[in-house]
């Protein structure tokens, strides 16, 4: 998962969970219609209307039954009420304070290291991070590439985060520069990924379940996986700039890149006081 400059919208998400809300309670006015018959048998099934009927025909009455009762337990709850998300808090809190403790992030400290000792210093946030959250730190990498806007990656397929010491954040700022905030963002944010991986294959996996810290969330992670939306290139806001910003913009939103956004955010926040 690739991680370029932001342009966020803060209300997006609430806007479609308050849109799948209404799907869920016009549902007693679907229409029904005759489906060819399968096997000999006369079937009827109801004409999908909303993307939630959609993904009911695709997957099945019974696993869509449990997916959809997750969904409407996350939007009855209020997310700063659950019990998840005070954890998140609690974790974010404890992250916080164990990464204040760590000299190198101090910004008078950070302007004196080299590329290798930054890289150092932020193997050691992702060690801290291990403890807070019991989720394995993956290795990382610190190399040259072309592109300056992509700061940042994590592959699942070989567990590691490479950050791009080419690479330029808030404007002409190096993200491997002066200022350590940029840098701690970025890495954060790909840490981030790396959990969102780990905890939607627990989901994935019942025996695993017990494991998750939160089911609703790993939930809607591990849909948005296996259907990612990569940003868009350079060259398509040269040839469709409005096409360009609604795939930008169907980037950002989506579940796993708001999270690793919002969870950097306040990492830095909690830090920085930023």
């Amino acid at each position: 998962m690739t991680n370029v400059p932001y342009k966020p919208e803060e209300q997006a998400l609430k806007r479609i969970e308050e849109q799948q809300r209404a799907e869920i309670q016009r549902e007693p006015e679907r229409k029904v219609v005759e489906a060819k018959p399968a096997s000999g048998s006369t079937a009827f099934r109801p004409e999908p209307t909303s993307e939630n009927e959609k993904f009911k025909l695709a997957v099945g009455d019974k696993q869509f039954g449990a997916n959809i009762e997750a969904q409407r337990r996350l939007q009855e709850a209020r997310p700063a009420e659950t019990p998840a998300a005070m954890k998140e808090q609690d974790a974010l809190d404890d992250a916080a304070r164990r990464l204040q403790h760590i000299a190198w992030l101090k910004p008078e400290e950070w302007r004196k290291l080299d590329n290798e000792q930054k890289a150092v210093a932020l193997n050691t946030v992702g060690r801290e991070l291990q403890e807070v959250y019991h989720h394995p730190n993956p290795p990382l990498i610190v190399s040259e590439r072309g592109d300056r806007r992509l700061q940042g990656e994590y592959s699942d397929d070989d567990y590691w985060i490479f950050m791009n010491r080419a690479a330029e954040a808030d404007g002409e700022k190096k993200l491997l520069g002066d200022d350590p905030v940029l840098a701690l963002r970025t890495y954060a944010h790909e840490w981030r990924h790396s959990y969102q991986f780990e905890q939607a294959t627990r989901w994935e996996k019942p025996q695993f379940r017990n494991l998750v810290d939160d089911p609703d969330q790993a939930m809607r992670w591990s849909w948005n996986i296996r259907d990612y939306k990569e940003p868009p290139g350079e060259t398509l806001a040269l040839q469709d700039y409005t096409r360009y910003m609604q795939e930008f913009h169907a980037y950002e939103t989506q579940p796993v890149e708001a999270d690793a956004k919002r969870f950097a955010d306040e990492l830095v926040r909690r830090v920085y006081g930023e």
